[in-house]
């Protein structure tokens, strides 16, 4: 029989998702590095054109001011040549004179240009000759009416000099003031102050230099290093644009520009990490749709991997009933074509009677029973000539055919007798009605063909499902982007992105939840709880989306006399939240929603809670009714508004309702509504304690608590950060199993309150951290408060959270509410 099974292949899923992961990373970072490129390029030349203003302005007043002070200079070297002139003056007056005038130096020069005087009130030497060219001065001493002015820029500072002749024989008097030596003003604008300040973003710089010396900067740190080592590092960079390059420089990776402006250049370094930042949320949502993506290949692969193992089984079953029963059985012998019927209907044997070669009686049953589609076949599979060699490698040689009684028949050769050489002498053929056994295959192949259409169609849904909201992101995120200044249009996307994010959460739920009870993995718990507890958070809940969709929300009177129960609370409020969610999802414009909940018998053990849940809708077709708790059905696509489901919901709610030993019914009437009744045997708590209410003070502050926080995803990491230090709790990091463990191990008693471990970590994951944290010889070990944060959600790995020694397990995206919850519960009197 000739049978297809389509098997999931691991290692080539595997491979795929590596490459696919690998192209998407690579494209994905190369289209980050040229967003922050773009932002680096606009950035700086922002600051270019800024330093430039500010540069013109600078030259514009310098210019003024320059004039101003050379004048004043040589008034005051005129003037000290006329001191000079004087019998009575001496060194001590001329230091006095340089003090009252305020000036750095003066130097007095005789007619060959020897050095008569000279007067400094700093430490080292000014050397005139590499500033001043001589002809200049001896062109003074000739011609006495001549003056220089001049302001230098050298290496430890700028000099404004004067020279004039001298009064009491040739010769020349140079006097220089260096400027920024004068302290500014208020309202005095210097190279430094015009630019102090001026960041383009944290831990960028602005540095403007002038022949090689650093003339201002955008904070007070010495940056001359930077300019020194300027070339070097510019011309080891990378272009990443027209004007910029990224460099590597202090051991950090830069975006780096610069501009002339005059005399001067403006230096820009821009860190990478910094202009990066803002697209690490992108980044981390592209990793979350990924992982999502490959959660919905790995489910199908399961399912597929299923339906290959069962088709698989049934053909087994049908290979081993056709080595049980055959229509006929023939030997022959291949030497000279006789054969012998080791088994022949009756019918036949006086029909074939007259045949005594093999060949006649294959070529017989060739021309009068086998169909024209397969004569071809059936001549050449049953050739004596060459069979014994085509059944010198093989056991077995089969051959199914249609013939014209209607039936399919599957001939089988086997070696009955083989020589010393090996070589077969006689055969066995094999004649077996395989006519049930093909329709059978048909219908398999047809099954296949059929599970295979929802395996395609589910995955185009969980494409558009995925896809759509993930574009919605991406979109809005490009709309904030755009609207940077506008606060409002910033919380209305934080918000858009946040519901967006709760839909993509709840699909990957459904499927999960999908797999888990087709698999009978999904555990119920046993534990006690307050129905009407479940019932308030289902309420809280619902009132928000049904004012979000404009429909009214109404709560019934809940006639329970037995309300401390012992069941599965997480999934009854599982399955009264995919009612209720439909019930808005599915109603009109103005509609409205009933809940209600009572107990309908009970016994001195039990009690039955019927939870029905009634919309005003659009209802149901009573053709969709008979496929409702089939998975992937829907109805009504096109009428919604909001991101189509997987067509799980319903599926799941029978299921568990089902597990939990409960019934559920459904009553529709197109565009009249829907209503869905729920009853669920449970528990009677007999041994109840009225569970201590917590105030919302408490519920809202952490202020001193001590927490440990244990979490190796760097996103998750910031993100609980600050939602405790919001709440004013003290947060101490670690970023695995093992640096939690030793972080604990270093402290002193009361050094912690609580930890928050994450499960899955490298180097040493939670639960281990948590079982050696237990172990520890420290009675504090023992009794400190450790939750689990994680996105482990399942309820075994809540269970294992829990017999490890984790007091309790909240699943992630954390909620803070609920972790609040959970923290006040276990820190008691301790939380301040």
């Amino acid at each position: 029989m000739k049978t297809m099974f389509k098997k999931v292949t691991w290692k080539r899923i595997l491979g795929f998702l590596v490459v696919l992961f690998t192209i998407l990373v690579v494209v994905n970072d190369q289209f980050m590095d040229e967003l922050a490129q773009r932002e680096a390029e606009k950035t700086s030349q922002q600051s270019i054109d800024y330093a430039k203003e500010k540069l013109e302005t600078f030259n514009n007043y310098a210019a003024n001011d320059e004039t101003k002070s050379l004048v004043r200079l040589l008034d005051k070297t005129t003037a000290f040549g006329h001191y000079i002139a004087m019998k009575e003056a001496t060194p001590e007056g001329a230091a006095q004179f340089l003090r009252d005038q305020r000036l750095q130096g003066i130097i007095v020069l005789n007619d060959t240009l020897q050095t008569d005087w000279r007067v400094s009130n700093e430490n080292g030497e000014f050397y005139w000759p590499d500033l001043i060219h001589d002809s200049t001065l001896l062109e003074i001493i000739r011609s006495p009416r001549k003056v220089y002015m001049a302001r230098m820029i050298i290496e430890d500072g700028t000099y404004d000099v004067a020279a004039a002749a001298r009064i009491d024989k040739p010769g020349v008097i140079i006097s220089y003031m260096k400027q920024n030596t004068i302290k500014a003003g208020v309202n005095d604008i210097t190279m430094d102050n015009i630019f102090t300040g001026m960041m383009p973003v944290q831990g960028g710089l602005l540095v403007v230099s002038h022949k090689g010396y650093v003339m201002a900067a955008s904070s007070d740190t010495n940056y001359q290093p930077v300019i020194d080592d300027w070339d070097g590092v510019w011309d080891n960079g990378k272009p990443v644009g027209e004007h910029m390059r990224e460099v590597q420089y202090d051991g950090k990776t830069w975006y780096a520009q610069k501009s002339m402006f005059h005399a001067y250049t403006v230096h820009i370094l821009l860190p990478k990490e910094e202009i990066r930042r803002p697209y690490y949320f992108m980044e981390a949502m592209f990793v979350f749709s990924f992982l999502l993506l490959c959660v919905v290949i790995f489910v199908i692969a399961v399912h597929s991997e299923r339906n290959h193992l069962k088709s698989k089984e049934k053909f087994f079953q049908i290979i081993a009933a056709e080595n049980e029963v055959y229509l006929a059985t023939l030997l022959v012998e291949l030497s000279d074509q006789r054969f012998e019927w080791l088994k022949l209907p009756k019918r036949f044997e006086k029909e074939l009677e007259g045949l005594h070669k093999a060949g006649q009686l294959f070529t017989y049953y060739a021309e009068k029973y086998v169909l024209p589609d397969y004569k071809e076949g059936w001549l050449q599979f049953c050739d004596l000539s060459h069979l014994a060699e085509r059944l010198k490698d093989k056991r077995v040689l089969s051959f199914t055919l249609s013939d014209s009684l209607r039936y399919w028949i599957t001939v089988q050769i086997i070696p009955q007798r083989r020589n010393a050489n090996g070589q077969v002498e006689a055969v066995l053929f094999l004649f077996s009605d395989v006519t049930e056994d093909v329709k059978m295959e048909k219908e398999q192949q047809h099954q296949l063909k059929v599970a295979n259409e929802a395996k395609d169609s589910f995955l185009r849904r969980m494409s558009h499902d995925i896809r759509t909201p993930i574009n919605g992101i991406q979109g809005i995120i490009q709309i904030a982007e755009h609207h940077g200044d506008d606060l409002a249009m910033q919380k209305e996307a934080l918000k858009k992105v946040r519901n967006t994010s709760h839909y993509l959460l709840d699909l990957l739920n459904n499927i999960l939840d999908m797999g888990k009870l087709e698999s009978s993995e999904i555990k119920l718990e046993r534990k006690p709880f307050h129905v009407l507890d479940v019932l308030k958070r289902l309420n809280e809940i619902v009132i928000v989306q049904c004012q979000e969709n404009g429909v009214t929300y109404h709560v019934g009177d809940n006639q329970i006399t037995h309300k401390y129960l012992i069941g599965s609370p997480i999934h009854v409020q599982r399955i009264l939240m995919n009612l209720a969610s439909n019930a808005v999802k599915y109603n009109k414009a103005n509609g409205q929603i009933f809940v209600n909940a009572r107990e309908v018998s009970a016994t001195d053990d039990t009690a039955t809670i019927e939870f029905s849940i009634r919309d005003t809708g659009i209802g149901m077709s009573e053709e969709y009714q008979k496929h409702v708790f089939e998975p992937f059905t829907q109805e009504h696509v096109s009428a919604r508004t909001t991101y189509a489901g997987t067509g799980l919901g319903m599926t799941i709610t029978k299921e568990l309702v089902e597990k939990m030993g409960g019934t559920i019914t459904l009553e529709s009437k197109q565009g009249v509504g829907t209503a869905v009744t729920v009853q669920i045997p449970f528990i009677i708590d007999h041994d109840k304690e009225e569970p201590k209410e917590l105030t919302a003070a408490e519920l809202d502050n952490l202020k001193g608590v001590k927490v440990l926080l244990v979490e190796d995803n760097e996103l998750n990491m910031e993100i609980a950060e600050f939602m405790l230090e919001e709440k004013e709790a003290v947060v101490t990091k670690a970023w695995n199993g093992k640096e939690g463990l030793d972080t604990f191990q270093a402290s002193k008693p009361g050094d912690f309150d609580v930890i928050l471990m994450d499960i899955m970590m490298p180097v040493m994951g939670g639960w281990e951290a948590t079982k050696q944290i237990r172990a520890l010889p420290r009675a504090d070990a023992k009794t400190i408060p450790i939750i689990a944060m994680s996105a482990n959600a399942f309820q075994d790995d809540i269970e294992h959270s829990l017999e490890v020694g984790m007091n309790a397990h909240v699943t992630k995206p954390i909620q803070m509410d609920v972790l609040l919850k959970k923290m006040t519960e276990f820190l008691g009197k301790k939380k301040t």
